[in-house]
């Protein structure tokens, strides 16, 4: 019977993990925190940490340093409740207040339970999802982008995109202010295991995340068409 740290250490190695069969340059993928302190209401929330590439001189958290991620409350180290969100892009939570600590007992961020109301950002509105895909050599690159109504509202930290039964595919960083969102790009494997992009026709919804880690509601389904 495998004990709960090799669980533990499994699971951080499979979020953080890159496809093994895909044909592009092998990235290793290391964790970002994309916020660093929130408010958690009764509705939820929490600590947002996505995956990025990590270059060879990179001094980021490794998968094994993340599988030793604690949550401190005063003197109290317990383990995070660990939400996953979208393939390389997961929640950490916990019951009450406290900080998210590595291995060293540095703090990466800070949890703070609220009653307060905070506002809510509505559903992404969208004009067009298109996508585009191409082999170059022996690379293969995709793309898929996400044209806005207006722009990225204040408050959104990323964009996530369900296939129609609203499983999630993908997912990237959202920039308050831009008027699309690139929530699909692939070539250097620099895209974390499960990742998928959307076919051309597919009924697709989206939605934000928000700086305290909540998620928007969903949009009504959208064709993905064939980018031009």
């Amino acid at each position: 019977m495998k004990s709960a740290v090799a669980l533990v250490t499994a699971a951080a190695m499979a979020w953080l993990s890159a496809p093994a069969d895909a044909k592009c340059m092998q990235l290793e993928l290391r964790p970002t925190l994309l916020t660093t302190k929130v408010q958690v209401t009764p509705a939820g929330g929490g600590i947002v940490v996505g995956t990025q590439g990590a270059g060879r001189d990179d001094k980021t958290e490794s998968a094994a340093d993340v599988s030793k991620w604690k949550i401190r409350g005063g003197k109290k180290l317990e383990t995070p409740v660990v939400t996953t969100l979208a393939p390389g892009l997961v929640l950490y939570s916990t019951p009450g207040s406290g900080d998210l600590v590595n291995a060293r007992s540095k703090r990466l961020g800070t949890l703070t339970r609220t009653k307060a109301a905070l506002p809510e950002l509505e559903a992404p509105k969208a004009v067009t999802i298109k996508h585009s895909g191409s082999e170059v050599r022996r690379w293969q690159e995709e793309d898929t982008l996400v044209e806005l109504t207006g722009t990225v509202p204040d408050g959104a930290i990323a964009m996530i995109l369900y296939d129609a039964k609203g499983t999630a595919l993908t997912w990237n960083i959202a920039n308050p202010g831009a008027v699309a969102v690139r929530v699909y790009s692939f070539g250097h494997c620099d895209v974390a295991n499960g990742t998928r992009a959307p076919s051309i026709g597919d009924q697709v919804t989206l939605a934000w995340v928000d700086r305290n880690g909540r998620l928007s509601p969903m949009t009504k389904p959208i064709a993905v068409v064939k980018a031009e």
